[in-house]
């Protein structure tokens, strides 16, 4: 018995032909055919051949940006404050590319490119959930702690610095 099809498109799939029990041959925007379960159609939760999951693509980081804004909260001192799942320090985390990474390096690297070797990302504001680019500068470790003694964050500082200059 050939099942009904309740529509011909589903997402980026449209239904081509009934293949087997449960299961449709199926052509995607992209231009891929896959044959699909007919219950991930109906419930929604197939919606392309898997090309929209592709870290590949060229609009990916874009895209992914765009979903890291729509997770943040703007504080009243201007921090885009992350509001999902916390580092144990107190820094936005998130899967990016099938990796753990920090909320703040990721943006920095959507926002401004990749991050040179050696350098951390530093923030301004002093909040390690602000993603904010402008609240965020690149440095070395010396630099990240000169900024915590300015700031009075870091009173250790003095020798951490005298051993940091020591090693040079």
């Amino acid at each position: 018995m050939i099942p009904k099809i309740k529509k011909k498109r589903y997402g980026k799939l449209v239904v081509k032909e009934w293949i087997a029990p449960k299961r449709f041959l199926c052509k995607c925007d992209c231009g891929n055919e896959k044959v699909i379960n007919a219950d991930g159609l109906y419930n929604g939760n197939i919606t392309s051949c898997g090309c929209l999951r592709s870290i590949k693509r060229k609009d990916y980081d874009k895209e992914f940006k765009e979903k890291m804004l729509n997770k943040i909260k703007i504080s009243e001192k201007g921090c885009w404050e992350w509001q999902r799942a916390l580092h144990k320090q107190g820094y936005g985390s998130l899967n990016y590319k099938y990796k753990p990474v920090l909320a703040h390096r990721i943006f920095w690297e959507l926002t401004n490119g990749k991050i040179p070797f050696g350098l951390k990302v530093c923030h301004h504001c002093d909040n390690p959930k602000c993603i904010n680019p402008d609240h965020l500068f690149l440095g070395t470790q010396k630099d990240n702690m000169q900024d915590a003694f300015q700031k009075g964050r870091w009173k250790h500082v003095r020798y951490y610095m005298k051993a940091l200059q020591n090693q040079e």
